[in-house]
């Protein structure tokens, strides 16, 4: 409870309402459920700390007894949704473990080497750095190999420029996804908050096609080494007693 009391208020609280209603009397609502919300003892929220990077590669291993598959995540800290080179950090996921059969990650780790039952990158960025990470599942006695090549294709995202090609997909993808992602009322309510969230402009999907055509392979290299480091990667693996073997 008191927490509730110093975290939560009105101040900063966005309300997105999508569907048949009339803007008026959701208005109306609003102002009379809400409108005397009032906290007196709610704290400013702090500030983030500063990220510390990783030295070196970090290795955490939980063995869990019953267990038939291990499960990696292998990352580091990526940008937060406010940052100028978040799109293009979102672009460059998309080639390296997301397009297709899961990019990149998925054709070397899943296709190529057999040794996934899944494997996919992901980033989060949200008010501050959120973690760009490779997931994977895999046998446990693949854990070592399927981490290495990894590695291995995490260099080779930090070291030379995707191609013209593998652009060109990812950016048509962007693009051509965002009238599903806004066919749903949730679709457009999480839209809306997104830009109100993080101040993108109510014109901001208006400018999304020259945003993602805009993005460059320059870009996509660049804040692949600002971010990603196979030498400077947090490990964590989680499967049964023998992983690695």
């Amino acid at each position: 409870r008191r927490f509730h009391r110093e975290y939560f208020g009105p101040s900063g609280l966005v309300i997105t309402i999508v569907g048949g209603v009339r803007a008026e009397r959701v208005l109306d609502l609003v102002a009379s459920t809400l409108g005397q919300w009032k906290t007196k003892q709610r704290r400013e929220m702090p500030d983030l700390p500063k990220l510390k990077p990783l030295k070196k590669s970090r290795r955490v291993e939980v063995r869990l007894e019953g267990k038939a598959q291990s499960e990696l995540v292998i990352g580091t800290a990526g940008p937060s949704r406010y940052d100028e080179d978040y799109l293009a950090a979102a672009m460059g996921n998309s080639i390296l473990g997301r397009f297709g059969l899961m990019g990149r990650i998925g054709e070397a780790v899943r296709v190529s080497a057999g040794l996934a039952y899944y494997a996919y990158s992901a980033i989060s960025g949200g008010p501050g750095p959120g973690p760009w990470q490779v997931v994977a599942g895999v046998n446990p006695k693949d854990e070592s190999r399927a981490i290495e090549i990894v590695q291995k294709e995490i260099k080779r995202f930090t070291s030379r420029r995707v191609s013209e090609e593998e652009l060109f997909e990812n950016k048509a993808n962007f693009i051509g996804r965002l009238p599903m992602q806004l066919e749903s009322n949730e679709g457009v309510a999480g839209a809306i908050s997104t830009i109100e969230r993080y101040s993108l402009g109510l014109d901001y999907y208006q400018r999304y096609q020259n945003l993602i055509t805009g993005v460059t392979r320059d870009q996509i290299l660049a804040v692949g080494k600002r971010y990603l480091d196979p030498e400077r990667l947090a490990v964590a693996i989680a499967g049964p007693d023998g992983g690695g073997v």
